[in-house]
C-alpha cells in the first residue's frame, strides 16, 4: 500500500514540475472557442492541458475530455472586450485552438452623427467590435486625405470622438475608414459640414527661402518635383529651411500652386 501512495505522488510531482503555460490574446465577439486536448494516460485519464483560465478566472467547462468548450458567453465579457487566455498544460504537449480567428480583430461600427465644435470634428458610433483604429479622412484638393488616426474604443455601446480639423469655405467632406485582420477595409458613409469662412491665402509668394506663410491655420502637403510627399500637417507656417532648392508642389486650404525654394 506504501508502494502505491508513493508512485502517485511522484507521478504528481513529476507532472507538476514539468507544467507549462500557453497564452493567448484577442478581442471577444460573442463567438466561444473549441480545443482538442490530447489524451496523455488511457489508463489514468492524463489530459495535455490541466487549467484554462480566461482574464484570470478558471472556465465554467469541463476540460477533462479530447475536446472541450471555452464558453466565453457563459463568463462576465462584454462584445469588444480584449480577453487573455492562459492554458497550462504537460511540457511534452501543447494545446490546439480549432477557432483561434473568432478572437482576431473585426471592423463592425455604426456612425450614429458628427457635428463641428471648437475647430473639431466630433463624431459618434456604436457596436464597434473590436478596438480597431479610426483613420480620418478628409476629401480635399481633388482626393481623399488621410488626416488622424485615433484608436477605436470598442464595445456595443456609444462613443464619442474628436479630431483636430482646418476647414476650408465651403462643404468640407469627412470619412471613417477601417481595417481589420483580413484587410478588409470598411468606409464609414460620408460626414459633410458646410461653413462660411474666409479663405487661407498664401503669403509666401513664388519664392521660399526658410518658412512659407500663410494668413491663417490651414491644412497642407508639399510635394517634391519627384511627386514624395514631405511635408504634412496643420498651421499657417511650413519650415522648409533643411530642403533642396528646387520647384515644390504646395497645396493648402483648397488652392494647389508651385513654389520655388531658393536660398
Amino acid at each position: 500500500m506504501k508502494k502505491i501512495v508513493f508512485l502517485f505522488l511522484g507521478l504528481f510531482v513529476f507532472s507538476s514540475i514539468f507544467a507549462t503555460e500557453l497564452e493567448m490574446s484577442g478581442i471577444y465577439h460573442g463567438k466561444n472557442l473549441f480545443v482538442q486536448n490530447s489524451l496523455l494516460n488511457d489508463t489514468q485519464g492524463i489530459f495535455c492541458i490541466t487549467n484554462v483560465t480566461v482574464n484570470g478566472e478558471n472556465i465554467p467547462d469541463e476540460i477533462r475530455s479530447s475536446a472541450f468548450v471555452i464558453s466565453l458567453d457563459r463568463m462576465d465579457i462584454e462584445l469588444g472586450e480584449k480577453i487573455d487566455i492562459v492554458f497550462t498544460h504537460e511540457s511534452n504537449c501543447a494545446p490546439l485552438v480549432i477557432n483561434p480567428e473568432v478572437l482576431k480583430p473585426l471592423s463592425t461600427y455604426e456612425l450614429l452623427g458628427h457635428r463641428m465644435q471648437d475647430g473639431y470634428l466630433v463624431f459618434e458610433t456604436t457596436m464597434e467590435a473590436s478596438r480597431i483604429p479610426f483613420f480620418v479622412e478628409q476629401f480635399r484638393w481633388g482626393k481623399w486625405v488621410q488626416i488622424d488616426e485615433i484608436d477605436g474604443i470598442g464595445g456595443p455601446e456609444n462613443n464619442d470622438y474628436r479630431v483636430k480639423i482646418y476647414p476650408h469655405n465651403g462643404t468640407n467632406l469627412f470619412r471613417l475608414k477601417q481595417i481589420d485582420h483580413l484587410d478588409r477595409i470598411s468606409y464609414s458613409d460620408t460626414m459633410s459640414l458646410h461653413l462660411e469662412i474666409d479663405e487661407v491665402k498664401l503669403l509666401t509668394k513664388k519664392r521660399a527661402k526658410d518658412k512659407i506663410e500663410f494668413s491663417a491655420e490651414t491644412l497642407y502637403e508639399l510635394y517634391n518635383e519627384f511627386g514624395e510627399r514631405i511635408r504634412f500637417g496643420g498651421g499657417a507656417m511650413i519650415d522648409v529651411a533643411e530642403l533642396k532648392d528646387g520647384m515644390y508642389y504646395l497645396s493648402w486650404d483648397d488652392k494647389v500652386a508651385e513654389i520655388e525654394i531658393r536660398k
